[in-house]
C-alpha cells in the first residue's frame, strides 16, 4: 500500500471533520451526476429539477466538482500540511478564475455565458451560472485559499467568506420555497439551481466545520450551557420563522386570510416566538445563578470551616510553644553553668519567635498570611524586652514594607531576625553605654526581597566571622536559613557590623523552600 494510502488508513476523524466528509462527499457525487448523468448522457432531471426551473450547467457542477474533492483532500491530509496548501490554492484560482470569468462574460453581454463559449454542442440554451452562483464560488474559493491560514485575520476572514455564502445559498432555498417566480425576478437569483443553491448550503457547511475552532462555530458546538442552550434553541428559531412564513402563504394562497392579515399573523407569531425565547434564556440563566450561588455558599461555608480549624491548630501550636518556652526559661533559673543558661536563653528566643508567627496567623484576617512590619516590629519588640533593651539604652528601630507574606517565609525569616539581634544584643555593645540596631525589610515576593540588620557597635569579633564557616551554633542556624530562602549573605564590619540578606524573587510561593535539600527548618 502506498504512503498516502497508509496515512488515510490511520486517520481517525473528529465529529465535526465526519460531518464536513460526508457534505463534501454528497456535493462530490451530485457535481458528477449533473456531468455525466446531466448533460453528457441527456437527462434533464439531473439538470433541472423541475421543467420551468433553472439548471446547473456544467461550469456550475464543474466547479462545484473542484471544490468539494479540494474540501475532502484537505480533510484526509489534513489542511495545514504544505502538499495540500498547494492544492488548495490551486483549486481556489481555477475556480475564482471560471467565476470571474462568467462574471465578465454576462457583464460585457459577449455571451449568455460561459458555457455557451466552452461547450456550444451541449446545447445549453439561455440556462448560465447566475451572478449569485458565481459569488458564492469566489468566496468558496477564497475560503480554499484562506484553510491552511493560522493567525487571527485570515482565520477571521476565512469564517466571514463562509457564512456570507451560507447565508446566500439559504435565501436562495427559502425563496425556492416560497415562490420560486419572485426569486427569478431578482437579477443575481434569475438562474441558480435548487440543486446548485443545496450544494453550496452543503459546501459551506462543510467549510465551516473542517474549522471548527474559528469565528461563531465554536459557540455552537461548545460544551458550556451556553453553547448547549443554543444547541437547543437553534432548530425552533430556525424552522418556527420559515414554518409560519409557509403557512401564513399557503393560508393567503387558498383566500382563508387575505395577504395583509396573513403577514399581521406572522409578525404576531414571530413576536411570540422571540418573546418566548428571551424568557427561556432567562430561566435558564436565572438557574444558573442560582445554581453558582448556591456552591458559592457551600464553598464559603467550607472555607469558614477551614479557617476555623485552621485558626484553632494555630492557636494549639502557639500554646505549646509558649510552655515549651516556659520549659526553658524554668531550665534557665534551675541551671548554675552560664554556658547552659545562654544555650537555654538562645533556644528559648528561638521558640519565642516560632510562637510569634502563630500568635498573629490567629489574629490576621487572612489565615494564610501574616503582615511583614508588623510581625518584625513584635518580634524585635519582644527581642528588646527579653534582654532588656531599654535599660541597657540600646533601641531597635524596624522599617519594613508592609506586606503579606506566608508562614513557609515568615518562619525562616523571623529566625534569621531573632539570631542576628540576639547576637548583636550579646557582642556589639559591651563596655558601650548605649546603643542602636537598625532592622529593614524592603521588597517585594515578585520582585525580590532585602534584609539589612545593623549596629554601631564594637564591630564583628574575628572569630565571629565564622558566621560564614563551621562556626557557633547560632552562626550555623543563620546559615542554615540563609540557604532556605536560597538567599546571597554579605557582613561588613567597617562601621559596626551590616548583615546585608539578598532573597530571590518568589520566596513567598509555598514550596519554594527545597526542605529536603536542606533538612527543613532547622
Amino acid at each position: 500500500m502506498s504512503a498516502v494510502g497508509n496515512t488515510l488508513d490511520r486517520r481517525e476523524f473528529s465529529f465535526t471533520e465526519t460531518l464536513a466528509l460526508a457534505a463534501s462527499a454528497i456535493v462530490a457525487i451530485v457535481a458528477a451526476l449533473v456531468l455525466v448523468g446531466g448533460w453528457m448522457l441527456g437527462s434533464s432531471l439531473l439538470v433541472r429539477v423541475g421543467p420551468s426551473l433553472a439548471a446547473m450547467v456544467p461550469s456550475t457542477a464543474g466547479c462545484f466538482l473542484l471544490t468539494s474533492l479540494a474540501v475532502l483532500w484537505a480533510i484526509y491530509q489534513r489542511v495545514d500540511s504544505d502538499g495540500t496548501k498547494y492544492s488548495l490554492r490551486v483549486v481556489a484560482a481555477i475556480v475564482a478564475a471560471i467565476s470571474a470569468a462568467d462574471l465578465v462574460v454576462i457583464a460585457t453581454h459577449f455571451a449568455h455565458s460561459i458555457d455557451v463559449l466552452l461547450w456550444p454542442e451541449l446545447k445549453i440554451g439561455r440556462d448560465s451560472m447566475s451572478p449569485a452562483t458565481a459569488l458564492c464560488f469566489l468566496l468558496a474559493s477564497a475560503g480554499l485559499a484562506l484553510a491552511p491560514e493560522r493567525s487571527s485575520k485570515p482565520e477571521t476572514a476565512y469564517v466571514v467568506c463562509a457564512t456570507v455564502g451560507l447565508l446566500i445559498a439559504m435565501t436562495d432555498l427559502v425563496g425556492y420555497a416560497f415562490d420560486a417566480d419572485a426569486l427569478y425576478s431578482v437579477f443575481v437569483f434569475t438562474s441558480m439551481a435548487v440543486h446548485t443553491a443545496t450544494a453550496f448550503f452543503l459546501i459551506f457547511v462543510a467549510l465551516l466545520l473542517m474549522k471548527p475552532g474559528c469565528g461563531w462555530l465554536p459557540l455552537l458546538l461548545g460544551s458550556e450551557s451556553g453553547s448547549a442552550g443554543a444547541r437547543r434553541l437553534l432548530p425552533l428559531v430556525v424552522l418556527t420563522p420559515f414554518v409560519l412564513g409557509l403557512g401564513a402563504l399557503a393560508a393567503s394562497r387558498t383566500g382563508l386570510f387575505n395577504q395583509n392579515f396573513s403577514f399581521s399573523l406572522l409578525a404576531i407569531a414571530t413576536i411570540v416566538l422571540l418573546v418566548f425565547n428571551v424568557l427561556y434564556n432567562a430561566s435558564i440563566q436565572n438557574n444558573v445563578e442560582h445554581a453558582l450561588l448556591s456552591t458559592l455558599n457551600s464553598l464559603n461555608g467550607t472555607i469558614a470551616e477551614r479557617d476555623l480549624l485552621l485558626r484553632e491548630v494555630y492557636h494549639r501550636v502557639k500554646n505549646n510553644l509558649q510552655q515549651i518556652s516556659a520549659l526553658l526559661h524554668l531550665e534557665t533559673s534551675r541551671t548554675t553553668d552560664l554556658r547552659a543558661k545562654a544555650a537555654f536563653r538562645a533556644t528559648a528566643g528561638r521558640v519565642h519567635a516560632l510562637g510569634t508567627v502563630h500568635r498573629l496567623l490567629i489574629s490576621s484576617p487572612s489565615i494564610a498570611n501574616l503582615s511583614t512590619a508588623r510581625f518584625l516590629e513584635e518580634l524585635c519588640e519582644s527581642i528588646s524586652s527579653s534582654f532588656d533593651a531599654q535599660r541597657q539604652g540600646i533601641s531597635i528601630d524596624v522599617n519594613a514594607d508592609d506586606m503579606p507574606i506566608t508562614i513557609d517565609a515568615a518562619i525562616p525569616l523571623g529566625m534569621l531576625v531573632n539570631e542576628i539581634v540576639t547576637n548583636a544584643l550579646k557582642h556589639a555593645f559591651r563596655s558601650r553605654p548605649s546603643g542602636r540596631i537598625s532592622v529593614t525589610f524592603s521588597g517585594t515576593p515578585a520582585s525580590g526581597a532585602q534584609l539589612v540588620i545593623s549596629d554601631n557597635g564594637i564591630g564583628l569579633p574575628e572569630r565571629s566571622l565564622e558566621v560564614t564557616k563551621n562556626g557557633t551554633s547560632g552562626s550555623r542556624i543563620i546559615r542554615s536559613f540563609v540557604k532556605q530562602i536560597r538567599g546571597a549573605m554579605h557582613v561588613d564590619t567597617e562601621a559596626g557590623t551590616t548583615i546585608t540578606i539578598r532573597i530571590p524573587r518568589g520566596f513567598d510561593q509555598r514550596g519554594s523552600y527545597d526542605r529536603e535539600k536542606t533538612g527543613g527548618y532547622r
